[in-house]
């Protein structure tokens, strides 16, 4: 049952999953958190690395959108220069989200898709719930909100268990 909370991969940083590999695993749509995953949930705006990031895999051909729990205005706010689909208020981990994203790309299957995100109760429940491949990323900053920091309490206690287990990928978060 705690395989639910397990992502496919864990990376350190955003960067260090690459356009080739995603291209490599048949990844046609790439839907990524925003705050604690490419900037710190302090920074309005997207940073010049993470633009070039977003800029790679699109250059590639694989289609991006940005899917978060922040307001619109936040979202929006971040998306200025990118021009990206967004998904923002995505109550993750809830289907509707993933749903509606399944429904707005019809011409890629789920199997195609995945998704990048920093924390395990939102980003990583809700995608392998919606059947998408997750990637988990080590946080920008220790900073979180209160709602957050509850999830993140919740979130260590299950990954303990899934270590203990022997269920949890070998990298660290």
């Amino acid at each position: 049952m705690l395989e639910i909370f397990v992502p496919d991969r864990i990376v350190n940083h955003y960067s260090e999953l690459t356009a080739k590999q995603l291209l490599d695993d048949g990844i046609k749509l790439f839907l990524c958190d925003i705050d604690n995953t490419l900037v710190g949930p302090d920074e309005p705006d997207v940073s010049k690395e993470a633009l070039e990031y977003l800029e790679s895999i699109k250059a590639a051909g694989i289609e991006v959108v940005l899917i978060s729990n922040n307001t619109q205005n936040r979202v929006e706010t971040f998306n200025h220069g990118l021009n990206l689909k967004v998904y923002p208020m995505a109550l993750k981990p809830l289907l509707k989200t993933y749903n509606q994203i399944k429904k707005d790309y019809p011409h890629i299957e789920t199997n195609e898709m995945l998704s990048l995100g920093d924390q395990v109760m939102t980003d990583v429940l809700g995608s392998n719930l919606a059947g998408i491949k997750v990637v988990l990323t080590k946080r920008f900053v220790d900073k979180d909100l209160l709602v957050t920091k509850l999830n993140r309490l919740l979130e260590n206690f299950v990954i303990k268990i899934l270590k203990l287990r022997k269920k949890w990928p070998n990298e660290e978060v």
